[in-house]
This record gives structure tokens, sequence and C-alpha cells, in this order.
């Protein structure tokens, strides 16, 4: 198993993980959950398990970057207002994030929930 700290790297660099019994099929295509992530991610012709496309059609090296230093871009017409603050997904990790102030999102942890 590939050591914790690496994982967000790895990640970033496209090199995925399958949850144990994440594994499907839609399509004639195998699908799963990433482990380290949690990105849904595919199985290519390669047997190399990728990320699927953010359904936004925005990738980029830097946001990316971005990303694995906890500095998320909510998706546009997206962020929820739960009671305390903002919640949205993240636009290109999609990862669950929460409006600390103006303009700065993090991710979403459970002591703020």
């Amino acid at each position: 198993m590939t050591p914790k700290p690496l994982s967000p790297l790895l990640c970033s660099m496209d090199k995925h993980d399958p949850e144990p019994g994440s594994e499907y099929k839609e399509n004639l295509q195998r699908r799963a959950q990433c482990r380290h992530c949690d990105s849904p991610i595919h199985l290519d012709h390669q047997g190399h398990w990728i990320a699927d496309k953010p359904k936004t059609g925005r990738t980029s090296g830097w946001h990316r970057l971005f990303c694995i230093l906890n500095r998320h871009t909510p998706a546009n017409h997206a962020a929820k207002w739960n009671g305390k603050t903002y919640v949205s997904r993240c636009a290109f990790c999609e990862a669950p994030i929460i409006r600390k102030r103006h303009k700065v999102w993090r991710l979403l942890r459970d002591r703020d929930r």
C-alpha cells in the first residue's frame, strides 16, 4: 500500500487506487471510487485506473496543484446554505468543500458539519 502522504500527489498525477469493494461495471467499463481522493475512476485500455473527466470540462495542472494545497474552487451555482455556512463541490476534484470566508474554500471536515 502507498504511504498516506504520497496519496494526494499520486492522485494528482492520475495514478489512482480503487477502494476495495467499490468496483462495478457500467456500459462495459470497469469503474470504482479512488481510495485516496474519493474520485470516480475507471480502468483504461492499458489496465491503469484513471479519473473520470470532470463534468464541468475544466481540467488544469494548476488547479490540481491548488486542490492538493487545499485551495478549491466551487462548481458554478452549486453552493448551498446548510444553516451555518455555504457548502459545495470543487469544480476540479469534486471533493466536498466549505466556504471559510469570501472567495476562500476549503475541504469539508467532520468538525465543520
